[in-house]
């Protein structure tokens, strides 16, 4: 695959968003719930047997949260 004409993809979890962006952990899923932030992408799968460890790691997807920084630099700029 040629990596100069596909864009690269790169999860980043919590604390990289948060720094990112200026917003608490709070806030951030709070606009996720109402559909105003990009939603988290679930890292681990769901154990079939109930007394497997769980992981429950989330991440974004860098270029959605770029996407939506930028989205509230136009809604600045036309406001």
């Amino acid at each position: 695959m040629d990596n100069i004409h596909s864009p690269q993809k790169r999860f980043i979890r919590l604390p990289e968003v948060m720094e990112k962006i200026g917003l608490r952990r709070t806030r951030i899923y709070t606009l996720m719930e109402e559909g105003d932030f990009p939603k988290c992408v679930k890292l681990g799968k769901k154990p079939k047997d109930p007394n497997a460890f769980d992981c429950r790691r989330v991440a974004w997807l860098e270029k959605e949260v770029d996407q939506w920084m930028d989205s509230r630099l136009e809604e600045r700029t036309t406001s």
